[in-house]
């Protein structure tokens, strides 16, 4: 058996194509927020390539939805570094599904005082509802018929006609659900507006 030196075996696995598509894919990461930009980058994250298709995850539905109009600006900038030039890729697919977020540091967290005051001022809540939704001896389907009539109780919210407690239509005029997805919208509208 012929042994070669670790020099030449590095240089050979240099060479190969899939320790180059590797090397060019840890590049593409490292630069991912040149290219896109911190506030979008803080949201994406490239996860591999597959057949010549980038794949990033996103943070959310929103967010992968609307950067995919942006699919075909994004793939000319990596064209357009001269370290990713030799990457050859056709498409970019952005999805939720690897977006994985990290537990908050224990130092930041909110101690129990803390969250208990949060939640006693927090619009989703339905005071009257909290204590009758508490299941001491209820059966699931009981607790699940409760839950039902109550919620037949609350308003609809004017987009989306699910029961919404009083408090979110007070504060944004629809549901939390929709608030949040019309915020994630808009603010991912002006961080591309920007660029």
């Amino acid at each position: 058996m012929d042994l070669q030196n670790l020099g030449g075996i590095l240089n050979h696995f240099g060479q190969d194509d899939a320790w180059q598509q590797q090397r060019l894919f840890q590049t593409l990461v490292q630069q991912w927020h040149l290219l896109v930009g911190d506030s979008v980058a803080q949201h994406t994250r490239p996860t591999g390539i597959h057949l010549d298709v980038l794949q990033v995850a996103a943070s959310t539905p929103v967010w992968a939805q609307n950067l995919s109009f942006e699919r075909r600006r994004i793939l000319l900038k990596i064209q357009q570094l001269p370290q990713l030039r030799s990457l050859q890729l056709k498409d970019i697919h952005f999805s939720t599904a690897q977006w994985h977020t990290q537990a908050l540091d224990p130092n930041q967290r909110l101690d129990t005082n803390q969250q208990q005051t949060l939640w006693q001022q927090h619009p989703s809540r339905l005071p009257q509802v909290d204590s009758a939704l508490l299941p001491t001896g209820l059966s699931f389907e009981q607790w699940q018929m409760r839950r039902q009539q109550q919620n037949q109780t609350l308003p609809p919210c004017p987009r989306c006609q699910c029961p919404t407690p009083q408090g979110e239509l007070q504060r944004w005029s629809v549901c939390a659900f929709c608030a949040t997805q019309r915020w994630q919208a808009e603010k991912i509208s002006n961080e591309l507006k920007e660029r």
